[in-house]
């Protein structure tokens, strides 16, 4: 009977910690969608890095034989913010109206210190009264930290062969 009873603890554990990791998503969809992008980066480790691969063979791509769309670091990153947010970004002054989907979150590895983690998204953009969708698979690689977490990495993998469904002004 005992040995029953164990599996059972153990898929407890992990239904909390992606409960976590969800609950973590959310808030973060919410704080880009909210254009609170100065709360958004307070999400980030110091040495984090967001990244979109190429569209052709995005699983392929490396640093050191592709173009990424986006591979920044955090200095980068706080440079891009304070431009969207301080109104020289002219392609989002004013803002788009953003509505992200966050779906099928799973936990794909784990230790004591690091949760890596997969969901799919859909992000609706409306700006002028033209609409584009984007959508594909984050990958994170999150820090643990106190009760919450931190991201040390995130890609967004565009499952798009072009970009005719509009141009890419905010952060995905």
């Amino acid at each position: 009977m005992p040995e029953k009873l164990e599996p059972q603890v153990q898929i407890y554990s992990n239904l909390q910690l992606r409960a976590a990791v969800e609950d973590f998503l959310y808030k973060e969809a919410e704080l880009l969608d909210e254009w609170r992008l100065t709360e958004w980066l307070e999400l980030f480790s110091e040495d984090a890095v967001i990244k979109i691969p190429p569209l052709i063979d995005p699983m392929l791509a490396s640093t050191t034989n592709s173009l990424f769309i986006v591979f920044d670091d955090m200095k980068i990153l706080r440079s891009r913010v304070q431009q969207l947010l301080g109104g020289t970004a002219w392609a989002e002054n004013p803002h788009s109206k953003l509505r992200r989907l966050i779906t099928n979150v799973r936990v794909t590895e784990l230790d004591e210190q690091t949760v890596c983690t997969r969901a799919n998204f859909h992000v609706h953009k409306s700006r002028r009264g033209q609409a584009s969708d984007f959508f594909g698979e984050y990958r994170y690689r999150l820090l643990r930290h106190v009760d919450d977490f931190r991201i040390v990495e995130r890609t967004a993998i565009l499952a798009h062969d072009d970009f005719s469904q509009g141009y890419l002004s905010f952060i995905l």
